[in-house]
């Protein structure tokens, strides 16, 4: 007897494998980077990244925020540039970074003092999530990344926060005098853009 190629069997979805818990693992990493610096911008950024005073992953106080099935969830973790791994139900998931460093920190030993200063914080992502834009009036070096988990695959999101130093001058310790209107003026906005 000759077999029905146009045979149709239904399958019924497997409600256990469609639950199954994946594996996200978070990576944090820091960047400089230093615009109209003195001597060099590549002077600026080696001293002030090689300098343990400068911001490290582990500056950064993490949080993984995830609701399934009506219930919310936190996991706060410290920042790892050899990442933390977290076995999660299949959904979205959110990525809040808080900074509990100084960026001037470096600035204080290593000099860099000069008018019109300006400390950017400028995150990105690559992996399996994407950087949401912060408010304009958002906590100094706050960041946001979300994503998607799939049943029984293992992704990865790795977070970047690169410090953009502008105007500093190396070996200058002397602060500016700057009046509150002059802070206005010179305040420096970063570009908003969502990088995936």
């Amino acid at each position: 007897m000759p077999y029905n190629t146009n045979l149709f069997i239904p399958t019924i979805p497997n409600q256990d494998l469609e639950n199954s818990s994946g594996s996200l693992k978070v990576i944090m990493n820091i960047g400089c980077k230093s615009v109209n610096g003195s001597p060099s911008n590549n002077a600026v950024c080696d001293a002030y990244s090689n300098d343990p005073d400068f911001i490290q992953p582990n500056d950064y106080s993490l949080t993984l925020d995830i609701t399934r099935n009506g219930t919310n969830s936190k996991s706060t973790f410290t920042g790892s540039s050899e990442g933390q791994t977290f076995t999660i139900a299949p959904g979205e998931f959110d990525v809040y970074g808080k900074l509990n460093g100084d960026v001037y920190a470096v600035v204080e030993k290593k000099g860099g003092y000069y008018k019109n200063n300006y400390i950017d914080y400028n995150p990105s992502t690559k992996g399996d999530c994407v950087n949401v834009i912060q408010p304009l009036v958002a906590t100094a070096g706050k960041l946001h990344a979300e994503g998607i988990i799939y049943p029984l695959t293992n992704i990865t999101c790795i977070i970047t926060m690169e410090l953009e130093y502008g105007n500093f001058v190396l070996g200058n310790f002397v602060k500016p005098k700057t009046s509150f209107g002059d802070m206005l003026q010179n305040q420096h906005m970063p570009d908003a853009v969502i990088q995936k």
